[in-house]
């Protein structure tokens, strides 16, 4: 098994009160470095990533459409709830995503995905980090 980049890594790493931009520039660092540790069929160059100031009930998300991966959508609120290692975690569970809409079209989290993320160290599901309105 390919060793996972380490996301407290300086160059990773932003604490909680970086700016939006600096937060998706660690992600998207980041997220080359999982990509080519595990040979993920992610260009994370080529996709649109977003810091989604909204969203409270998910970390992250991948839009697409005709199965084709576009945007990798990170929730600012949980990395500021949770911190820069939880959001990596949420960085590689997109990733994975992104890699099986790829190779199978596939965007559940069956066993393909439990299987990837289990190598990855990734929950398959996001603990809530917000209070439902």
């Amino acid at each position: 098994m390919p060793a996972l980049p380490t996301p407290d890594a300086d160059f990773y790493a932003v604490d909680r009160d970086a700016t939006a931009a600096e937060f998706l520039a660690a992600a998207k660092v980041y997220g080359r470095a999982v990509v080519d540790a595990h040979d993920l069929s992610a260009a994370v160059s080529t996709l649109d990533w977003e810091v989604s100031k909204r969203a409270k009930r998910r970390a992250g998300a991948v839009q697409y459409r005709d199965g084709d991966p576009q945007t990798v959508s990170l929730t600012f609120e949980h990395f500021r709830e949770r911190g820069w290692t939880a959001t990596a975690a949420v960085v590689r569970h997109e990733l994975i995503h992104v890699h099986r809409l790829n190779e199978a079209d596939d965007p559940t989290h069956g066993d393909a995905f439990r299987e990837l993320a289990a190598e990855l160290r990734t929950p398959v599901h996001c603990e809530r980090f917000a209070d439902p309105d």
